[in-house]
Order: C-alpha cells, then structure tokens, then sequence
C-alpha cells in the first residue's frame, strides 16, 4: 500500500512540475492564435483590394506615375485572391485603367479624347462581326459578337455586359472598363482576366 501511495505522490509531483511549462505552452499557443486572427484581418480580401483602389485613385489624382514594379505587385496580388470577393471586379477594372493611363502617357495607346470615329453605329446593337481590322476607332463591346477580329490603336470601352470575344486581338489599344455597381460580376471574365494577365495591355488575344 506504501508503495502505491509514494507512485502517487511521485507523479503528483510530476505534475505539479509540468503544470509551469505546459501553462506557458498553452499561453504561447494562445498568443499566436491571436497573431493569426490579426493577421488574417490584416489580408483580408476586401481591405486588400480597397487599398490597392485606394492607392490607384490617389495615383490618378495627384498625376502620379506608379512605378511598374508597383503595378506588377497589384497584379500579383489580385491573382491571388478570390474573385467572389466583394468590388474584385471592380479593383481589376481599376488596374487595367491604370495600365491604359500609363501606356496613353507613353504615347504608346490612343487618347479616348481625341478618338472620335466610331467603329460601328452605336444605336445599333447585338451586331456579329467575323474577321476584319478596326483601326484608330472607339467601339462599345457590349451586346456585340467578335470572331477572329483584331483591333489596333482604338478605344474599346466595356461595361459589363454580354459580349463575344473569340480569337480576337487588341493591339496598343486604351481600353476604358466602367463596370456599373461595385458587386456586379461582368458577364465577360475571360476578357477581363486576359487585360489583366498582360504586363502592359499592348498587345492582348482573348480566345472565348
């Protein structure tokens, strides 16, 4: 009987003497739980995307030139995060604008102000187009079906409405998104994911 009380007592003690550390374990895994919560807050999607909006609109508004390098960070970063986060459609739109700003100061793509010629009436609507060049024109692309059509030195402008973009090419064209609600989806990925895949937009193939 002895003997089973001293067994006891020893592991008592040798709980007792493990209670400091597993405390302080416990406390440690604690506190970096906490570090994770904070950190998930910090890159939460939709405070991403608002900062990089954020810093795309101060930048057009001070007519501050971003380096590439900070574009390309943009880009990265947007690839990576989920496209069902709330104004993600819109933060792409923000970017790919950005890009049109930057290559209209290069002079490497029209200015949308001094492009006056439309490509196609624009009452007219729902037109299926097979083919052809359009060149130094501004064109509206929602509603129209583009197949094997190339488009150089022109303003294409989308909303986000339905279009056909198959085998089609933008070469040094501005290209100007006005997606109409911050939460609407654009009924066009392919297209927009295609302007935002290319490092300077000048020379763009969407092939669905």
């Amino acid at each position: 009987m002895n003997k089973i009380g001293d067994k006891i007592a020893t592991l008592s003690d040798r709980v007792a003497h493990l209670e400091g550390p597993l405390s302080r374990r416990i406390s440690n895994l604690e506190h970096r739980a906490d570090q994770q919560v904070s950190l998930a807050k910090l890159v939460d999607p939709n405070r991403v995307l608002a900062t990089i909006r954020a810093e795309l609109q101060f930048a057009r508004d001070k007519g501050k030139t971003l380096p590439v390098s900070d574009l390309n960070d943009y880009r990265n970063a947007v690839q990576l995060l989920p496209a069902s986060a709330r104004e993600y459609w819109m933060t792409v739109a923000a970017i790919i604008n950005y890009q049109s700003l930057l290559d209209q100061m290069s002079g490497e793509a029209p200015n949308p102000a001094k492009v006056a010629k439309p490509c196609i009436g624009e009452n007219f609507f729902g037109n299926v187009f097979s083919g052809g060049l359009f060149r130094n024109c501004r064109i509206l692309l929602d509603t129209e079906t583009f197949l094997g059509t190339t488009f150089e030195n022109s303003v294409v402008i989308y909303r986000g409405g339905l279009v056909t973009l198959s085998g089609t090419n933008f070469i040094n064209c501005t290209f100007v998104l006005e997606l109409p609600e911050q939460y609407n989806i654009p009924a066009n990925n392919n297209f927009l994911l295609a302007l935002l895949n290319s490092p300077d937009q000048k020379n763009v193939r969407v092939t669905r």
